[in-house]
């Protein structure tokens, strides 16, 4: 019987303190959050210095302007950011924008396979939760 890893929570402000160690599994994305949010963990590339994330931010309603989000990777090790993606919803055929907005997946590559990176989660700050779901992988 496998066991599912924890859902990412909000951890607030600051990084995480923890290792999760994916060997070669994924890690389940899903949360809700106002403005930002970091992994509740830091994860170890794989042996070629590869990670991967692929999320989607979902927001309860379409919306006449368009809504963004974007997905940083840092490096815990050094404390520098190494990747930040930014990304915006998508016009329906009938003009509004919605509701979600999603990253595809996201390749990150020529890390340092024994640095720790985490990922921080920012969309718009528009005072309205959003969902994320998505899953990050090695």
């Amino acid at each position: 019987m496998e066991i599912e890893p924890p859902p990412i929570e909000v951890y607030g402000a600051k990084p995480p303190k923890n290792l999760y160690n994916l060997n070669g599994q994924s890690y389940p994305i899903n949360g809700l959050f106002d403005t930002s949010i970091y992994t509740e963990y830091y994860f170890l590339p794989n042996a070629d210095g590869e990670l991967y994330c692929n999320v989607t931010v979902t927001w309860p309603n379409k919306y006449n302007n368009v809504r963004g989000m974007s997905v940083e990777c840092w490096n815990r090790t050094t404390g520098k950011c190494v990747s930040d993606n930014s990304f915006e919803m998508r016009q329906n055929s009938d003009g509004s924008y919605g509701p979600a907005v999603s990253s595809g997946i996201i390749m990150l590559s020529g890390l340092n396979s024994t640095n720790y990176y985490y990922f921080r989660f920012t969309k718009a700050t528009d005072g309205i939760d959003a969902t994320i779901t998505g899953t990050i992988y090695a």
